[in-house]
């Protein structure tokens, strides 16, 4: 049984290609579950409950593909927690999950970084020169697959270069954790919680994210003035953008046949396309100029 919908009505511009949708459907029916899960019964009945139901309901085939306002998708397997993705099999075989390193940083420093080009632009522009062109998270999508962003990041502020260099090296989140003397996993959600609340609002996390990174901070801000939700908003236009108009038309043309499923900044494929697939990933990254960290994660 299929289900798709949208949570609210979206501009043509914000959704994702119907080739696209139409080639995860046929993939998610490909997938199975396991009969046979040990669920962790120290859970609270609620966390039990609602995994016993993702399970049975990827059992029983009730399936479903929902593209939201900002162009994420959600299906049963972005939904199953980690854990219960051992359990999950493809034409008999084991899937594995790949993954792009602290990528809604990224992604933020991709159109910091492309705001940055744009002032660049005018600044040239204003000298002569034809103007670049105009960045709204769009213009990853396929209509320009094939470009190659060309920036020379000693035009950037200082704290963007670090910021960027640390989101490409997987080490964001610990030049916070170091400063508050934490574990990096501690304050991986405090980190993404600061960075896409209320701009007014202050705590340790966002003193040491002003330190580190002062103009960075600055043009959060000032994204979010007046709709503070337009920062987060904007990064999951981008991750889409760069998922579904590059990395997966991209697999679909080369290999039509392979299996694959997003979890929205990740991929879920078979253990033996894992590798091509984080070949890809890295290649469509390169051409928009960064080389993040890519990992393969068995499942």
């Amino acid at each position: 049984m299929w289900r798709e919908s949208r949570r609210r009505k979206t501009t043509k511009a914000e959704c994702v290609d119907t080739q696209v949708c139409e080639h995860l459907r046929r993939n998610l029916r490909r997938v199975r579950i396991s009969s046979a899960i040990d669920f962790d019964e120290s859970l609270s009945a609620g966390k039990l409950a609602a995994r016993q139901i993702a399970v049975e309901n990827l059992r029983c085939g009730e399936l479903w593909l929902v593209v939201d306002a900002f162009g994420r998708i959600h299906t049963p397997i972005t939904n199953l927690p980690k854990e219960l993705r051992a359990y999950l099999t493809v034409d008999g075989k084991r899937l594995a999950n790949v993954d792009v390193g602290e990528a809604q940083p990224l992604f933020l420093a991709l159109f910091l970084r492309e705001n940055a080009r744009l002032q660049e632009s005018k600044n040239l522009r204003n000298q002569g020169h034809p103007p670049a062109h105009p960045y709204d998270g769009q213009s990853m999508m396929d209509n320009r697959p094939q470009e190659e962003v060309d920036l020379d990041r000693t035009a950037l502020p200082a704290d963007l270069r670090r910021y960027l260099e640390l989101c490409e090296n997987r080490g964001f989140y610990q030049a916070v954790a170091s400063k508050l003397n934490m574990h990096r996993a501690d304050v991986k959600k405090r980190v993404l919680a600061t960075l896409f609340d209320r701009p007014w609002r202050r705590n340790a996390i966002s003193g040491v994210l002003g330190e580190l990174f002062p103009a960075v901070v600055q043009n959060m801000r000032e994204i979010k003035r007046g709709n503070y939700r337009r920062l987060a908003h904007t990064a999951q236009r981008i991750e889409s953008a760069f998922m579904f108009g590059r990395v997966v038309p991209r697999i679909m043309a080369e290999r039509p046949k392979m299996f694959v499923s997003t979890i929205h900044d990740s991929i879920l494929t078979t253990a033996e396309n894992a590798e091509y697939v984080r070949g890809v990933m890295l290649a469509e990254f390169a051409r928009l100029g960064v080389t993040p960290q890519v990992q393969v994660e068995p499942c």
